[in-house]
């Protein structure tokens, strides 16, 4: 149907040349490699086909760059051109100078890409051409000018199988040197010239891969014909992307814009009104459709969160419009898991001198989903246009309280205390219970059967302070009660967290001696110690990070405290305010927390901590 010599390419057996995804991908590294890194994503040369790559120094001085080649697994690749067999060149620029690297077509065909390095601020475009020649007859040209990796692009596109005209495109997902990189999932948007978005496809592309297809592919959109209008991908990451047209025998590349075209994603009709208080995650507004939004920011630094419920692949797309707002505008989108996982984040998109942020992702798993809308700078009226899975089903709830540490950690029958448990959502908690556990495979547990097993354990909390980070309960066990392991659950909205162990140690053990110097650590990796001689505390050390101080650290000697099975302490002075409280489970270990406060400090330090004794 097409041009046998460019279908021979483009549907080459893996390790030949893809020729749809002959580009150039070019990105900064980390500033502190000194160097800018150009990548063409495919190199190809031999079997009739030859490549040129030139390279210009546009710069004011004289650069020295390395062009090296690997192959698709990322090892070194010898090639042979002008300058020699290698696998890599080093070669000076002057000022203005063009340097060409000339792969003849003869020899056995090689793939793979390469990576230029030059100076970081220095400016050196890089372009291929690729001239594919058979039986004497040059079939086709083709070259492909330097593009910036990005995460969104756009091209025209037309199919027209009657008279052998289509579209092909290419991706690569360049690492940049990225070891971390994870998949990309490239969105491929199918935009009639009715501005309709008409299909969408996901194409999954793993670090360093490329794909490359017609549009009426099966790997696409099988069966397309009779299309005229523009395609749209986007990705959650840098990657590049191209446009081939095939028109008979005839190929060439098509210009690519970066950005997305907003106007498929657009709502009509009537808007609803943000729903406030809706700056917190817990007050985020529900949606359970395609939901069209009129909102205010109402400062710089703003906020508004928004909650839905979607299954693995649903597609979703925000755009928000800021046109009319105060400032200049720096505005954001961000979407995220319900346990806080930031999966994807927009760009702001200038577009006829107005301010928008567009996202579009598919989402990874079924679960509730948060998407926030954020401006950096400015404030006022913003229009948001979010298209989200149909829900026909309950408003999805506020996230669980998750629980990360606690303390103490033990208590003797008859105790009471206050207890801190450290973890994310806790504000609002409403109740927090001591549930019985029976005896695990390690021993562990109370061992009550399970017809007298109380919902409650008869260990009562009340809740006194209740924080995202952090909630404080008052805790009293009574002096009868089983010893062993109890599962602390919070619960907010009918949402129940994870749980914790807290022991209850045998009523009437055996006393011993705390004295010594007992080290530990804080929940946030702080060092602290302690010392007790003679039953009474003397010397104690101590960290906390307090928002807006950074780490405020507490020492004292020379104390005379009276320690015995639980050690308190506290302190007010020179502005500070700090409090120590635990308890000992032997003569070896001790388990607790600490708070501390600043004057001119916004936020709290807190943290639970345990500590032994040699």
């Amino acid at each position: 149907m097409f041009g046998e010599s460019f279908r021979r390419l483009c549907t080459a057996a893996p390790g030949k040349l893809l020729i749809g995804t002959i580009l150039l991908a070019m990105t900064f590294l980390c500033p502190a490699l000194a160097q800018r890194n150009m990548v063409f994503t495919q190199f190809a040369a031999g079997e009739g086909l030859s490549c040129d790559q030139f390279y210009t120094n546009q710069g004011s001085s004289a650069v020295t760059a390395t062009v090296s080649f690997f192959d698709g697994a990322g090892a070194p690749l010898t090639v042979t051109s002008n300058l020699g067999t290698a696998a890599s060149y080093t070669f000076d620029l002057a000022l203005g100078e063009t340097k060409v690297i000339r792969f003849p077509a003869t020899g056995l065909l090689k793939t793979g890409y390469v990576v230029i390095s030059t100076p970081q601020h220095s400016s050196v475009p890089a372009t291929q051409i690729f001239r594919y020649e058979l039986a004497g007859s040059v079939l086709f040209e083709i070259g492909a000018p330097q593009q910036e990796a990005g995460r969104s692009f756009n091209f025209p596109a037309e199919v027209r199988l009657s008279s052998r005209t289509s579209t092909g495109i290419a991706l690569a997902y360049p690492t940049f040197g990225n070891s971390a990189a994870a998949p990309l999932k490239a969105i491929v948007n199918l935009i009639r010239s009715d501005g309709v978005l008409q299909r969408v496809k996901v194409i999954d592309l793993e670090p360093g891969e490329y794909s490359s297809l017609y549009l009426h592919e099966s790997g696409l959109f099988p069966g397309l014909d009779d299309f005229t209008g523009s395609v749209l991908i986007t990705g959650l990451a840098d990657f590049s992307a191209m446009g081939v047209r095939q028109d008979k025998n005839g190929v060439g590349s098509l210009a690519v814009s970066t950005g997305p075209v907003l106007g498929p994603f657009l709502l009509a009709g009537s808007p609803v009104n943000e729903v406030e208080p809706n700056s917190e995650l817990l007050d985020a507004q529900v949606i359970m459709r395609d939901t069209l939004i009129n909102g205010v920011m109402d400062k710089e630094g703003g906020v508004d969160y928004l909650r839905f419920a979607g299954k693995h692949g649903d597609m979703v797309s925000f755009v928000a419009t800021f046109e009319g707002m105060q400032g200049t505008i720096r505005p954001a989108i961000f979407l995220q898991s319900e346990d806080e996982t930031r999966i994807a984040s927009s760009e702001s998109t200038r577009l006829m001198d107005t301010d928008q942020a567009y996202l579009q992702a598919a989402l990874p798993a079924d679960g509730i989903y948060y998407a926030l809308v954020y401006t950096e700078y400015g404030y006022g009226p913003y229009r948001l246009h979010a298209r989200v899975p149909t829900n026909t089903g309950p408003p999805p709830l506020p996230p669980p309280p998750i629980l990360k540490s606690l303390g103490p950690l033990k208590a003797m029958p008859g105790s009471a205390f206050r207890m801190v448990i450290m973890g994310r959502d806790l504000q609002q908690v409403a109740q927090t219970s001591f549930t019985p556990e029976p005896i695990n495979s390690a021993g562990r547990g109370n061992g009550l059967p399970a017809a007298d097993r109380p919902t409650e354990g008869g260990i009562t909390a009340q809740i006194v302070v209740s924080e995202y980070r952090y909630l404080e309960a008052m805790v009293n066990i009574p002096a009868v009660i089983a010893s062993g392991v109890y599962r602390v659950i919070t619960t907010r909205a009918g949402r129940m967290s994870n749980g914790l162990d807290f022991e209850v140690l045998p009523a009437g053990g055996p006393a011993f001696s705390l004295d010594g110097v007992w080290t530990g650590k804080t929940s946030e990796g702080h060092a602290i110690n302690f010392r007790v001689a003679g039953g009474k505390l003397t010397d104690i050390h101590f960290p906390a990070d307090i928002y807006g101080c950074g780490t405020q650290t507490h020492d004292a000697t020379g104390l005379q405290a009276n320690v015995a099975t639980t050690i308190e302490y506290g302190s007010v002075g020179g502005g500070l305010v700090a409090t120590f409280f635990g308890t000992f489970d032997s003569d070896k270990t001790a388990s607790g927390w600490l708070k501390m406060t600043k004057s001119g400090c916004t936020g709290v330090g807190i943290a639970t901590w345990t500590a032994t004794r040699p």
